[in-house]
């Protein structure tokens, strides 16, 4: 320069660095100033959300590079990752109805979603459930680990998808190669996880997991053996896919069966439709019909089936009864529903001496006073008529009542009716003399009292001169 300037000590040419001081650190640096953190997140949403943009127009390339962008700069400050990438409220569209992760998702970017979650293995975890199985493939390809832990207590993708009672994904797995001994840190494997689950599926996963290889004899994480957790909360259909994967049965296989059937409560309300089912199965698999429980060991299986109220329980009986059970008809009486009650007597009709005598020890116990016979009573005295019972039987303690006097105090016309039809001794009497006409007439029950005389019953008294009907009435 020539021309002399204002800041020079003296008159001459300029020469930059004239004033440059000999100790570096004398040089006066310039203030850097720190971006808020405010500004920083706004700065970082707006790249999430140009980022979606770009999704929506279906450049995943330059939204992959804008989602880089920003996790390079959440990290570099420490930033609030979740805070930023979860929430939706308060943030430019379009994110203000759609995480990063959501769009990243609806759009089908798996690798806009991995970049965010930050590796392969952390999406897996962290998408498995909210994305289809084709999506899982996607994560798996680009580096995720078939093996690795993303359940609680330590379950692979297997593990996790066969406790979960998902084939598709445990499908998926033993596509890829996943191990079938893998356990979880239960020492559970796939198998021993998909047992007990009661949802549709899990037969198909039992049975995916057997042709892939799995070990039907191990045992699970608390030493059981399979068949045992099958057995007791496993789908019938899985019961039995595990008792023909194990055929011929061991001696140890039919302990495990036949002490869970023992070990049923002796209350049949408490069998499950699956229980039933089991047991079904079981007894076409050779479990002994009679067997008897072991909370009560003079109750045989039958006795509590038939005492069942649930719908569906004379599927059970016929069952055992095909199988041989012995039937108890004295107990079926006194507690079983008149369906199951008439399974019995069908496989002895006619009724043999001994169910003859279990019938007289039944009608025995019922209440002494007719009226107070329940319906159920009355209709299972109309189910042993239909099988055989005499229709002249009398109970055989006191006062000795013949059927038709007891149908007749109980005010049961269809009863009376049946007897009539069957050919009752219409005129026999208990202890006190009393027939089924002056019952009737002493309950002041005329539609009983007409049938009677309509069959034949003579109602005169006192030399024919008054009935049995105004005799009786007249001192009420």
């Amino acid at each position: 320069m020539n021309r002399k300037s204002w800041s020079s000590a003296k008159p001459g040419p300029i020469r930059l660095g004239d004033k440059t001081p000999s100790n570096p650190a004398d040089i006066p640096q310039s203030k850097i100033h720190a971006v808020p953190k405010a500004a920083l997140e706004e700065g970082i949403l707006q790249l999430l959300a140009s980022a979606a943009e770009m999704q929506q127009r279906q450049d995943f390339d330059s939204a992959l590079q804008l989602y880089e962008a920003a996790m390079d700069k959440v990290r570099a400050h420490g930033l609030n990752r979740k805070r930023l990438f979860t929430g939706t409220s308060k943030k430019p569209a379009p994110l203000n109805n759609r995480t990063p992760i959501q769009w990243c998702l609806h759009v089908g970017d798996i690798a806009s979603a991995i970049c965010l979650l930050g590796s392969p293995n952390t999406a897996l975890a962290e998408l498995r459930t909210t994305v289809t199985c084709e999506r899982v493939g996607q994560i798996l390809d680009a580096g995720a680990d078939i093996e690795y832990r993303i359940g609680p207590m330590g379950r692979t993708l297997l593990l996790q998808e066969a406790a979960e009672g998902r084939h598709a994904g445990v499908r998926l797995a033993l596509d890829r190669g996943a191990s079938i001994t893998v356990m979880d840190d239960n020492g559970d494997t796939a198998l021993a996880l998909a047992l007990p689950y009661e949802k549709s599926q899990a037969s198909l996963i039992v049975a995916d997991l057997m042709k892939a290889g799995a070990d039907v004899r191990s045992s699970d994480g608390q030493g059981q053996p399979l068949l045992k957790l099958a057995v007791a909360q496993g789908q019938p259909e899985v019961v039995a896919q595990v008792i023909k994967a194990l055929s011929p049965l061991s001696a140890a296989d039919w302990e495990c069966m036949v002490n869970w059937a023992a070990c049923l409560p002796a209350h049949g309300d408490k069998w499950s439709t699956r229980t039933c089912e089991v047991l079904r199965l079981l007894l076409n698999n050779g479990l002994d019909p009679n067997l008897c429980l072991q909370a009560n060991g003079n109750v045989a299986l039958l006795e509590v089936a038939v005492r069942r109220q649930s719908a569906g329980s004379e599927v059970l009986v016929a069952d055992l009864l095909d199988h041989g059970a012995a039937p108890n008809l004295e107990a079926a009486l006194h507690g079983g529903i008149t369906q199951n009650i008439e399974l019995i007597l069908k496989r002895g009709n006619p009724l043999q001496s001994a169910q003859q005598q279990q019938i007289a020890a039944w009608i025995t116990k019922l209440p002494l006073e007719p009226r107070n016979w329940s319906p159920r009573n009355l209709d299972t005295l109309n189910l042993l008529l239909d099988h055989g019972l005499d229709p002249s039987f009398c109970r055989p303690a006191a006062p000795h009542s013949p059927l038709i006097v007891c149908a007749a105090a109980s005010g049961n016309l269809p009863l009376v009716q049946k007897l009539i039809a069957l050919n009752a001794q219409l005129n026999a009497m208990d202890d006190n003399s009393d027939t089924a006409l002056i019952c009737a007439a002493k309950a002041g029950n005329r539609p009983i009292y007409d049938a009677l005389k309509k069959a034949g019953v003579n109602d005169r008294v006192f030399f024919g001169m008054v009935t049995v009907w105004s005799n009786h009435q007249s001192r009420t």
